[in-house]
């Protein structure tokens, strides 16, 4: 059985969030080509830094996806501390052990994994385990 694992960075909670004006020069419009204002909101106390202004072309607040998985837990951290940067309470998530097809398969058999898991929640209903990670 694989040892490989995916990670995810988890939002547990949010910031509180304040209105400002924001720009974006990403659609300026009319003749003198003038900057695009609106209200936005954004965590209190964040403000876009020129690195970000320049990235992006506008000072307006995105919240970071979180959607993604990563293969390592570093990266996963990567995000989290990002988010924790912006008021936002974030905790990194593994998920159980990723299960590979073997040999030139192109994917798991079922019945095979079906059966690992079963005998896992045996071991676990008997006390003999905590959980799959006493076996792996």
């Amino acid at each position: 059985m694989s040892k490989d694992y995916m990670y995810r960075a988890r939002i547990t909670e949010y910031p509180e969030f304040e209105e400002y004006i924001a720009f974006d020069d990403r659609g300026r419009y009319g003749e003198n080509n003038q900057r695009r204002h609106e209200e936005w909101q954004r965590p209190v106390g964040w403000r876009a830094s020129a690195d970000y202004i320049e990235h992006y072309g506008t000072n307006k607040f995105f919240e970071p996806r979180t959607e993604r998985w990563y293969k390592s837990r570093s990266s996963a951290a990567d995000r989290v501390k990002l988010l924790g940067s912006m008021g936002y309470r974030a905790i990194v998530q593994r998920s159980a052990p990723v299960v590979w097809p073997r040999g030139h398969a192109s994917k798991v058999d079922v019945s095979e994994s079906a059966a690992v898991v079963d005998a896992i929640r045996t071991l676990v209903r008997a006390g003999v385990v905590k959980s799959a990670d006493d076996l792996l």
